[in-house]
C-alpha cells in the first residue's frame, strides 16, 4: 500500500509526450496568443462546435502532445489546446507556478476565446490544473475529465508521505535531471510501452526549465485537492490506466460525484500509447457529459 500511495502521489506531476516532428510543425505555425493580466499565453483552436473541447497538458510539455485528439475531435467540436506558462511556447516570466495560477490561466483562455459550454480535459498534473479553472468558471464549464488522476486525493498527508515529498523535492533540487530520468524509466510506463515513447517523455522530463519544474510540483504537493473536490458541483469523470489503481475510498471521502473508465495495458500516457482506444474512451465520456446535461 505504501508503494501504491507514494507512487500514485507523484503521478500527479507527469505529462504525457509528443514526437519530435510534431513539436517541430507546432513550434513552426503561427502563435496565437490570449493574455492573463500581462502572461501571453500560446494556444491553438480548431473546429466550431457549440461545446469547446479545452485540452490541459501535464508537467513537463506542451500543448502538441493533444494533437491526436485535435485531430480526432474538431469536426464536431470547438477544440482548444494551450501551453501552460512555463511550459511550450508560453513565456516564463513569474515567479510562481501554482495550481491556482494554472487555473487563472485556463479561464483567461475560455474569457478571451469566448468560449461557452466547455468541457475541460486534463491529463496528470492538468487534472487539478482544470479542477481549479471549473471551481472558478461555473457558469461556463460543463464538464470536467481527468487522464490518469486523482488516484489518491487525501485531505491530510501522512507525517511519511509529507517526508517523503520534501525529500523527492530536494533531490530534484541536487539533480534534476537524473531524478526525473530514473523516476519516469521505473514508474510511468506499461511493460509493452514502445521504447521511443519512453525515451521521448523522459526527454521532455529533463529538458524542462528546473525553476518553472520543481516550482509546481511543489504546488501540486500543497495543492488541497481533497478539499478543492468538495466543491465541485459536477460530476468528475475519469479515464484511468489501471497499472495505478485510484483509490476510491480517498474519492468517495471527499463526497464527489465520479466515474470512472479503465484502460488496460497502457502505462501513464493512453493517448500515445492506445490513441484508439483512448479517442473512443474519451469520446463516449464526452457524450455521457452532454446526455447528462440533456436529460438532468
Amino acid at each position: 500500500m505504501k508503494a501504491i500511495s507514494t507512487i500514485a502521489a507523484l503521478l500527479f506531476l507527469l505529462g504525457a509526450c509528443t514526437q519530435k516532428n510534431k513539436t517541430q510543425e507546432t513550434m513552426e505555425a503561427p502563435r496565437l496568443e490570449v493574455k492573463n493580466g500581462a502572461m501571453p499565453i500560446n494556444y491553438n483552436q480548431c473546429g466550431d462546435g457549440d461545446v469547446a473541447l479545452l485540452f490541459v497538458h501535464g508537467w513537463g510539455i506542451n500543448q502538441s502532445y493533444w494533437d491526436g485528439q485535435v485531430d480526432y475531435f474538431c469536426k464536431n467540436y470547438t477544440v482548444v489546446t494551450m501551453d501552460v506558462p512555463g511550459f511550450g511556447q508560453t513565456a516564463k516570466t513569474r515567479d510562481q507556478w501554482t495550481i491556482e495560477n494554472y487555473g487563472q490561466d485556463v479561464g483567461a483562455v475560455i474569457d478571451q476565446l469566448g468560449l461557452d459550454q466547455v468541457i475541460l480535459v486534463g491529463h496528470s498534473m492538468g487534472g487539478d490544473i482544470v479542477l481549479e479553472a471549473a471551481l472558478n468558471n461555473p457558469e461556463k464549464v460543463i464538464g470536467i475529465i481527468g487522464i490518469d488522476n486523482f488516484k489518491s486525493p487525501a485531505f491530510e498527508k501522512s507525517e511519511e508521505m509529507e517526508n517523503f515529498l520534501s525529500d523527492f523535492v530536494q533531490s530534484l533540487r541536487e539533480n534534476y535531471r537524473e531524478v526525473v530520468g530514473d523516476f519516469g524509466r521505473k514508474y510511468l510506463f506499461h511493460p509493452n510501452t514502445d521504447s521511443l515513447i519512453i525515451e521521448r517523455v523522459v526527454g521532455d522530463f529533463q529538458n524542462s526549465d528546473p525553476d518553472v519544474a520543481i516550482g509546481s510540483i511543489e504546488s501540486l504537493f500543497n495543492y488541497p485537492e481533497a478539499s478543492k473536490l468538495q466543491k465541485l458541483d459536477i460530476k468528475l469523470h475519469l479515464i484511468n490506466c489501471v497499472f495505478t489503481p485510484i483509490m476510491e475510498e480517498n474519492l468517495q471521502a471527499t463526497g464527489v460525484a465520479y466515474e470512472i473508465v479503465n484502460m488496460e495495458e497502457t502505462g501513464h500516457y493512453p493517448m500515445l500509447e492506445k490513441p484508439d482506444e483512448f479517442n473512443q474512451q474519451l469520446a463516449a465520456t464526452i457524450q455521457k457529459i452532454l446526455a447528462g446535461r440533456a436529460h438532468p
